[in-house]
């Protein structure tokens, strides 16, 4: 019998992408041909999109349309393998946390602080959160209210592994553990992903916190969270 499949979660701009390629080759699991760092849920990364943004629906909510929802469940539980893969999906949170709770396959979440998620999301204008928000307000208001409630629903999954960004960025071992949690029937080797390059890289990122958007960015946030506590 082969490895259980991979599945990488988390919400956009936390890493995934590198977490993926590393995991998946250490592990040794294949990728779906048809897309991109396994991204099987966004049209967008679809071999088909040929580099045009499709705007394919993201971040769907059960709440927002359910039959719609429950063929998104379908449609992820038919096209993951049991074994022998590796998986990973950032614009479908709630479809996810749904299929992800049958324990069919190994999660793997990254947890990264809301606030970086949110200002590196309205930098890029990558505004689709903002479909799973309840309450109307302000454009930021609905995108930052998506991303609460996205968080809130990979935090459900209980089967997985739980690396934090910060740990995955700064220290390469905590990844390896994360797969030795997954897979304690594996001989996982110890691999490398941080050089010089990716320290330089990792230090722009981090320089961002001390700018006067973050800051406002973090603020609203936490009012939004005060609002729906």
């Amino acid at each position: 019998m082969g490895l259980r499949s991979l599945f990488v979660v988390s919400l956009p701009c936390s890493f995934s992408s590198i977490t993926y390629q590393v995991a998946r080759r250490v592990m040794q699991l294949r990728e779906p041909e048809w897309t991109t760092d396994g991204e099987i849920l966004n049209l967008d990364r679809f071999f088909l999109a040929q580099g045009i943004r499709s705007d394919g629906l993201k971040f769907l909510p059960e709440w927002r349309d359910p039959g719609l929802f429950e063929r998104g469940c379908q449609f992820l539980r038919h096209i993951t393998a049991v074994e022998g893969f590796a998986y990973k999906d950032v614009v479908q949170p709630f479809i996810t946390a749904a299929v992800a709770a049958s324990g069919r396959l190994a999660v793997l979440r990254i947890r990264r602080n809301l606030a970086e998620v949110a200002h590196s999301m309205w930098a890029k204008r990558w505004l689709y959160p903002e479909y799973a928000a309840h309450v109307q307000g302000g454009l930021l208001e609905r995108v930052l209210e998506g991303l609460i409630r996205g968080e809130a629903a990979l935090d459900t999954i209980v089967a997985s592994a739980l690396v934090e960004y910060e740990d995955l960025v700064s220290d390469e071992s905590k990844l390896r553990e994360a797969l030795v949690r997954l897979y304690p029937e594996a001989e996982i080797p110890q691999f490398s992903y941080i050089d010089d390059r990716f320290k330089e890289h990792r230090e722009h990122i981090q320089a961002r916190r001390s700018q006067p958007d973050f800051h406002e960015v973090e603020r609203r946030l936490e009012e939004v969270r005060a609002r729906l506590a």
